[in-house]
């Protein structure tokens, strides 16, 4: 059974956002993930790109597989998402299966001296020790944490919390004739629950264009945040200078130094995505913004389409 790439996300009343139904080339994306993508890189710090590149690449595969398993061929991974194959099976400095136990380093420490790694450690495991083995050996093993926090006016407090997020629930390795290496999975219960039901629509190729500028997770939060306003018929959102400045990971002390960085990434966004907007900048209120900025998303214009009945899944 196929999913329509079409399907758009949609509210029990049957309303769903009509621009999405414009483009075959959006693909579902879990909507935490989406406004949280900075917490790939609190959680997994420099292996945090490449894991949320990897749960990305995953989505768009069940799109044509409903029920959560996959493959994933190194060679199709670096061409789709814009890698180096060679870097992906390079190995890893510091793998996250073995760098805690002393006794695995050893053993790890005696294959790199014979270069083999296809042999067992002593605690009975293949090692998983490439820069793409140890992001899917962390997406499984490793939750992802989510940090927020909540003030309680009635009782006068501030709560800090987190959220701990499984992404993969099982992962193998496989080695094929002539030692091709490829991998299946499963994804977690919750990922794979998301992607059906909590989901927002982005576009493959903005994370492979714009890594590099360290823009994707600043896209993912504005796209989730214009269709979040299209469902409640807004036009303009007003999200926080700061924090906008840390999603797209701008570390500039001096606040006017940050503001144009952040129009810089702003403007390319809009001159080469699918996301479409205006922009302006109003003095901030407060001690902690020293701007407010407004955006307009030019897709929010168009009217809300009712459809009766629920999508069927084709």
């Amino acid at each position: 059974t196929k999913m329509n790439t079409n399907q758009n996300p949609e509210r029990k009343d049957g309303i769903v956002l009509s621009e999405q139904s414009e483009s075959a080339d959006l693909i579902r994306f879990d909507k935490n993930l989406a406004s949280n993508g900075l917490d790939f890189s609190n959680s997994y710090q420099e292996d945090g790109q490449l894991i949320f590149d990897l749960i990305f690449y995953i989505a768009k595969s069940f799109q044509t597989d409903l029920f959560g398993y996959g493959t994933i061929i190194p060679e199709d991974f670096a061409e789709a998402m814009g890698y180096d194959r060679k870097n992906l099976l390079k190995k890893h400095s510091a793998p996250a299966q073995i760098v805690k136990d002393k006794k695995l380093k050893r053993d790890f420490e005696k294959m790199v001296v014979q270069k083999n790694y296809n042999q067992k450690m002593s605690n009975g495991e293949y090692p998983l020790y490439t820069v793409l083995d140890n992001a899917l050996f962390r997406a499984g093993n490793e939750n992802l944490r989510f940090s927020y926090e909540v003030k309680n006016f009635e009782k006068k407090e501030t709560i800090q919390g987190m959220k701990f997020i499984p992404l993969l629930s099982d992962v193998q390795k496989h080695y094929s004739e002539k030692n091709k290496i490829y991998y299946s999975y499963k994804l977690s219960p919750t990922i794979e629950a998301h992607l059906s039901k909590y989901f927002m629509l982005a576009s493959p190729g903005t994370v492979k264009q714009f890594r590099k500028q360290n823009s994707v997770y600043l896209y993912f939060y504005l796209k989730n945040l214009q269709q979040n306003l299209h469902l409640e018929n807004k036009k303009i959102g007003t999200p926080h200078f700061n924090i906008l400045c840390d999603i797209a990971e701008i570390n500039i002390i001096e606040p006017k130094d940050r503001k144009k960085k952040l129009i810089k990434k702003l403007k390319e966004l809009q001159d080469k995505t699918d996301l479409k907007f205006d922009f302006k900048f109003m003095k901030g209120k407060g001690a902690r913004f020293e701007y407010n900025i407004e955006i307009d998303f030019h897709a929010n214009s168009k009217p809300m389409v009712k459809e009766d009945g629920r999508k069927v899944l084709l």
